[in-house]
């Protein structure tokens, strides 16, 4: 019986050979929910270690584990990096609990106030609840069921059934009565503000009170990443978006 959610956090990165750059960027979001929420760990899951200057340094704040890359979940192939940190995280979690992020995120504030609830997840929008932030009592029931209908995962690449697993399938169990409290579903301000469609909300403007209510922020890599991922330290420490305001806090001297 799943007791509450333990402070530890895991991320996952590498997922694809060769791996993609570990920028300045991905740094922050594990020092942002280190100085935040003072985890009792943070581990940081690889398949394939990109090296660089910031993976160096990430490891003062997260113990890397290497894990095996996965090529098919319930004899169903996984064709893309994206589907293969769906099935972690959704597998990770239902085992050891804990409070899983993306590699763009960005914590603002603890998430102490949640961690008495078995299961929470945030709107991405009205129809799905985002994978990109799952907070998991282990073995709690909703994750068990989440798992489960990985036994009929469908997906060839960027088609009609790219998210289904990540935001539909959640959003529709949260809706079943079996499920009603086994999960505790947030707005979409307290994970996912902006909206990936208002991307210069953080990159282009200053104005910070749409953050108010978020304890983190999804930077929606995908889209924002030709910007993001040019953030050094001094851009960061210089710049008036609202993307820079926030991640400020996190960039010491000794970042550069």
């Amino acid at each position: 019986m799943a007791t509450g959610i333990p402070n530890r956090i895991h991320f996952c990165f590498g997922l694809w050979d060769p791996p993609s750059e570990f920028t300045f960027a991905h740094y922050l979001a594990v020092k942002s929910a280190w100085a935040v929420n003072r985890p009792e760990e943070i581990t940081l899951s690889y398949a394939h270690a990109p090296g660089g200057k910031w993976w160096e340094r990430v490891q003062q704040y997260a113990t890397l584990h290497r894990i095996k890359l996965r090529t098919h979940v319930f004899d169903q192939p996984l064709h893309h990096f994206a589907h293969r940190a769906g099935v972690f995280r959704v597998k990770h979690l239902m085992e050891h609990g804990g409070i899983y992020l993306d590699m763009d995120t960005l914590c603002l504030r603890p998430f102490t106030p949640l961690l008495h609830y078995e299961c929470v997840m945030g709107h991405q929008n009205p129809g799905g609840l985002c994978d990109a932030t799952i907070l998991a009592a282990p073995r709690s029931l909703f994750m068990r069921r989440w798992w489960n209908e990985y036994q009929w995962f469908r997906s060839k690449g960027h088609d009609e059934f790219w998210d289904e697993h990540a935001t539909g399938v959640p959003y529709q169990l949260a809706k079943l009565p079996a499920l009603k409290g086994a999960i505790h579903r947030m707005r979409r301000t307290a994970f996912f503000y902006p909206h990936p469609t208002e991307i210069d909300v953080l990159f282009e403007k200053e104005d910070l009170s749409g953050f108010k209510d978020s304890y983190s922020v999804h930077l929606w890599e995908t889209i924002s990443g030709p910007t993001l991922f040019q953030m050094a330290p001094e851009r960061i420490r210089e710049g008036k978006s609202a993307y820079c305001q926030l991640a400020r806090r996190f960039v010491t001297d000794e970042e550069s």
